[in-house]
């Protein structure tokens, strides 16, 4: 679930040294040192195993032995870097210096993604020729022109730099570190990447609108929190602050103050979260370890996390669907909510989960739920990468069914993972996934690579056990009815061409009509009410703002249209329209409309059940006296549509039938 953000939670600043004198900086940093934090224990060296993937690529970025730079790291130690000062022409040039991390050395981190690794750049490193990727060079150029001055430069932490990527035993070493790395830096940097300049203006607007939507909603909340906690720090962090030379949003261009309209800020809030960043599942624990609020950087503009958070919680209350566009940023906060990653406590202890009867496979699913968009390159990430959460939030050690092992294939992973949580849990939610790529696995076996984010609460009084050996899932439920007409799914690209945002109108047209003839007009008739009526009930399911006359308005400038190879979208709820029209869907014998997302559901004997303690209904298929889990979906039509409650009273009143799936 999703956490609604308001005054109450008010947004921590982002710490920018700017202009900071010396002996300004000495009083700043010796108090830090004395504030306790507890030290984050590494729960495994896999659960971190993606990171020394992407460190094997940058061998690739350097064609020379680098290997001069390094000393060997015991004990605690970790590697910095620092920036000099330049111009924004010159060569980039840094100082690599070894420090103890148990001494609380005071540094930021950078979280970034790697990138392209044929695309290079070459810096100086203590003097040494270095390549990097394009990615991490524009970074290192915006720290450059952003965090340092001629006679101050932060520490940075790095990954691809401080760690000896030529060395295995140190990759390993390290990598079990980087949960404490995040968790005791001062702020961890978030670089987006570069902006064009057509969304350079957009961006800085957007990022200034959540920063003086977030001030307004927190203002009096600072100063309530300032008061209570007797702590002089926020002063401090806020006097840093009002130091910084530029304003906040980043840099302000000719024409920020042109006022940006609903739809466009809709529009580029989806742009922004299709960058490489937001679907990450290793960047998850990167922003959600540390301490302080998150920065996020794209181009030359910046916004605090938290800021941009409160800025789409209050876009999600006003429009539901949004929560779509908006929701990476949303779950990333939400789950630095339920880590209750305040400032530590004064005692040197670390606040932990606010509920601490949440078990580690119910903490585990509540971000898979929340993480259902993230992906990762090795499938085994998808589950080890969150490891780390797991284990900063539970502060103890793992069960042994959720230890991660690399010498097993996804298939025996997935299914290890799925049995355990369920057999913990009941939660059936584990069989709302939208497609299946396993091979020789029991078909109800969460893919959980395509996870969807169920937000409905499960029923914890139903409970679904495997079979002792594993192959056979035992539910209780009962059957909606057979699968009557479908159409398959189809790809987003083919509606709408990514690089221009523009629709495709011809292709557009024709999926419209294909919706109205097959389902639409099939589910009327064998209901017997009008298609009008129909269309309606399925535009409210889709839960974007837009009536009957205005899709009408859509199909008509769509037919008017068609010969132009590609049309503007006039209205964000045109774009959100889209997510729903790409899938599959089902007409049941009674006119019911299920939509699903797998090519493979509604064959002529395909049945969709409603399962005790599912918040979706299933498409399963007959297997000898058994059955075949096929895919979840949604019912947008019909007796069990929305609005209906599977709650207690809902199943109390229903004959229920075991199912026995394989």
């Amino acid at each position: 679930m999703l956490l609604v953000y308001g005054p109450q939670l008010s947004p921590t600043r982002a710490v920018i040294h700017r202009s900071i004198p010396p002996s300004r900086r000495q009083q700043r940093e010796e108090p830090r040192r004395t504030i306790g934090r507890a030290t984050i224990q590494s729960k495994s060296t896999e659960s971190q195993r993606s990171s020394v993937f992407n460190m094997s690529q940058q061998r690739l970025y350097n064609d020379q032995d680098v290997s001069q730079l390094y000393q060997e790291l015991v004990d605690s130690d970790i590697r910095l870097l620092k920036i000099h000062a330049g111009g924004v022409d010159t060569e980039i040039e840094c100082d690599l210096e070894q420090v103890e991390l148990d001494a609380r050395p005071d540094f930021y981190a950078l979280s970034y993604v790697w990138g392209d690794p044929s695309k290079t750049r070459s810096i100086l490193v203590n003097g040494q020729r270095f390549g990097v990727g394009e990615n991490l060079h524009d970074a290192l150029c915006h720290l450059r022109r952003y965090y340092v001055q001629p006679d101050f430069s932060p520490f940075i932490w790095i990954d691809a730099i401080c760690i000896n990527q030529g060395n295995i035993h140190e990759r390993s070493q390290q990598v079990t570190r980087m949960t404490d790395i995040y968790t005791l830096s001062r702020q961890v940097i978030i670089w987006l990447g570069v902006s064009d300049e057509g969304s350079n203006r957009s961006i800085g607007q957007l990022f200034r609108i959540a920063t003086a939507e977030a001030s307004v909603r927190s203002s009096t909340d600072h100063v309530l929190r300032d008061s209570a906690s007797g702590s002089g720090e926020q002063t401090q962090v806020a006097n840093e602050v009002n130091e910084v030379s530029w304003d906040k949003g980043g840099e302000l261009d000719d024409d920020d103050d042109d006022d940006l309209e609903p739809d466009e800020i809709m529009g580029l809030v989806a742009v922004l979260g299709e960058r490489p960043w937001f679907s990450r599942i290793w960047t998850v624990q990167e922003a959600c370890l540390g301490a302080r609020d998150p920065i996020l950087w794209a181009g030359r503009h910046w916004v605090a996390m938290q800021d941009l958070a409160v800025l789409f919680s209050h876009w999600a209350q006003l429009n539901p669907h949004y929560v779509e566009l908006c929701f990476s940023v949303l779950a990333l906060a939400s789950i630095r909510q339920l880590l209750r990653h305040a400032d530590p406590t004064q005692d040197g202890s670390r606040a932990r989960l606010q509920d601490t009867s949440t078990s580690a496979a119910e903490f585990f699913l509540q971000l898979l739920y929340l993480l259902h968009g993230n992906r990762a390159s090795d499938p085994l990430d998808q589950l080890y990468g969150l490891l780390g959460l797991v284990g900063v939030a539970q502060d103890k050690e793992l069960p042994e069914a959720l230890r991660p092992d690399y010498t097993t294939t996804t298939e025996l992973a997935y299914e290890r993972y799925a049995t355990y949580f369920l057999n913990q849990t009941g939660d059936l939610r584990l069989l709302d996934f939208a497609k299946s790529e396993l091979q020789g696995v029991p078909s109800w076996v969460t893919d959980f690579r395509y996870l969807r984010g169920s937000s409905e609460n499960h029923l914890k009084s139903c409970r679904a056990f495997a079979s002792v050996d594993g192959r056979v899932l035992s539910v209780r439920g009962f059957t909606i009815g057979k699968c009557d007409n479908r159409i398959p799914p189809c790809k987003r690209s083919s509606l709408l061409c990514l690089e221009t945002r523009k629709l495709i109108a011809s292709s557009l047209l024709a999926r419209f009509r294909l919706l109205e003839n097959e389902i639409l007009c099939r589910s009327a008739n064998l209901r017997q009410t009008s298609v009008e009526i129909t269309l309606n009930r399925w535009l409210s399911f889709t839960g974007v703002d837009i009536s009957q006359s205005a899709y009408r308005g859509l199909i008509d400038r769509l037919e008017q249209e068609k010969s132009a190879s590609k049309v503007q979208w006039e209205a964000v709820n045109e774009l959100l329209l889209l997510s729903d029209i790409t899938s599959a869907w089902l007409v049941l014998g009674d006119g019911t409309i299920v939509k699903t997302l797998t090519e493979d559901a509604g064959h002529e004997d395909d049945l969709v059940c409603l399962f005790k303690g599912s918040p979706t209904p299933s498409v399963i298929r007959k297997a000898n006296h058994r059955y075949q889990f096929v895919c979840s979906g949604d019912i947008i039509d019909g007796p069990y549509g929305p609005g209906v409650k599977f709650d207690e009273s809902f199943w109390a009143e229903r004959h229920q039938t075991t199912f026995e799936l394989i």
